[in-house]
């Protein structure tokens, strides 16, 4: 084809094509698993996942900027197109090798597709508790309730607010003095603080929590005044602080709506024998769905229970020391493409198949022909 030939012509296609680029970009992978896992070690899975590998760029040392394995991965997924459209050769004896390289650009497909599709959350349930939401690890939200009308209520994103800004919700004036995603509360004498502080937990001051490394167990902070008044809301106390008879504000995780309800029946820890170390974890929950109908199912560590989309995996256990109040935690993945990878592996493992089987053909041919002619 004409076009083919005119594109594989250009210096800048060919640049994007190259095998130079994509061993490099390999190449990049590898150390940003290997530096990602070592930052894992010290400060968490989330935070190595949210610096290394979900964003498109980073600073190394604080000034050295370094792509991200998300960058790294559209290039490469770039390069593959750009290669299979204009240089990848199309006739039967190639199908094999076409299917692998079209495979291996869904794969990376695929990885953009459950970062922007996909949703991760948790639920804590004691023993006959049940609930319809998932909480967010690590997304929060500043509420502003309204009594009497809830759809005047207001939820803003933590990360999206600045600190020293004016707010105008549901007719009041709220200005955000100070925000930490990672915070302890402290309590300063009065005469010895500039300003008098309302708070649930009577604590006035908040300050970087040093002692918190994974990003998963962080609480956050936020000060804010209305009017005269300056409030403390702590991610760790969700009780509201009452503003008036009709508005209180809250600073609470992120919560988003489950198709089913989950009831914990049951919970079971099985521990290494001499040993406080949990073995395992088995919940046995009550499902309900929308329309009513309700079964009940064993949750186990390696064993989700899955609808729609959603994967509901067994993650922890707690046992409160003074109630004797039994505790489940569960993991909430929510991803519809979760079967693509499986599907996409039996396509490259059909590709590659075909590909040897064409190879082994046309070897014997090429030796029964030399055979012929001797």
């Amino acid at each position: 084809m004409f076009w083919r030939e005119k594109l594989g012509r250009s210096r800048v296609v060919q640049g994007i094509a190259s095998l130079k680029l994509v061993t490099a970009l390999l190449l990049i992978l590898f150390f940003l698993t290997f530096f990602g896992t070592l930052h894992q070690v010290e400060f968490g899975l989330l935070s190595a996942q949210e610096r290394y590998f979900n964003s498109m760029y980073f600073f190394a040392m604080g000034w050295i900027p370094m792509p991200g394995a998300r960058l790294v991965f559209f290039i490469l997924a770039l390069s593959l197109i750009v290669y299979n459209v204009v240089y990848l050769k199309y006739f039967w004896k190639n199908i094999g090798f076409v299917m692998i390289h079209w495979v291996i650009v869904l794969f990376l497909l695929s990885f953009f597709i459950t970062y922007h599709f996909s949703k991760h959350g948790y639920m804590t349930l004691a023993e006959g508790a049940a609930s319809f939401f998932m909480k967010h690890p690590y997304n929060w939200d500043f509420v502003v309730y309204n009594k009497k009308n809830f759809s005047d209520t207001q939820k803003l994103n933590l990360a999206s607010l600045k600190e020293n800004t004016l707010l105008s919700v549901n007719h009041l004036d709220i200005r955000i003095n100070k925000i930490e995603k990672n915070a302890k509360l402290l309590y300063v004498p009065e005469e010895t603080s500039q300003k008098k502080i309302l708070s649930v937990s009577g604590k006035n001051v908040f300050v970087l929590d040093k002692s918190k490394r994974d990003a998963q167990k962080y609480i956050p902070a936020i000060e804010v005044s209305v009017g005269e008044n300056v409030y403390l809301l702590y991610g760790d106390d969700d009780t509201p602080i009452k503003l008036n008879e009709e508005t209180s504000l809250r600073l609470t995780q992120e919560t988003d709506a489950l198709p089913i309800g989950v009831r914990l029946l049951d919970v079971k820890q099985e521990s290494y024998e001499n040993t406080g170390i949990a073995k395992s974890y088995e919940s046995l929950v009550e499902i309900t769905e929308k329309n009513g109908f309700s079964r009940k199912t064993m949750i186990l560590m390696n064993e989700p229970y899955r609808y729609k989309g959603y994967s509901i995996f067994q993650n922890g256990y707690y046992l409160d020391p003074t109630y004797q109040t039994e505790y489940s935690t569960f993991e909430i993945v929510y991803n519809p493409f979760y079967q693509l990878p499986y599907w996409l592996t039996l396509f490259l493992l059909l590709g590659c198949t075909l590909h040897f089987m064409i190879v082994f053909f046309i070897h014997q041919k090429k030796n029964e022909q030399g055979a012929e002619t001797t």
